[in-house]
């Protein structure tokens, strides 16, 4: 599901920073079926740091550098 809703930013594109929050939400609207849980969003920081996105961390929230590729319809 990142995949297919994200992608990380080839060097100097620009790119959109997000937490898990707003990741899911994303997700949400092309998946509505996910449920946003506390495990989702374990499963998600999880899955993104597998998938070698680049994160900062703002006030112990990690925030992922993010290419938006597709919006629900």
């Amino acid at each position: 599901m990142v995949r297919i809703c994200f992608r990380k930013p080839e060097e100097g594109e620009p790119s959109q920073s997000m937490n898990c929050d707003r990741l899911l939400a994303v997700i949400t609207q092309e998946f509505p079926s996910l449920k946003d849980t506390h495990s989702t969003r374990i499963a998600l920081g999880r899955a993104m740091k597998t998938f070698g996105f680049e994160s900062t961390d703002c006030g112990h929230v990690a925030h992922y550098k993010v290419v938006q590729l597709r919006l629900a319809a």
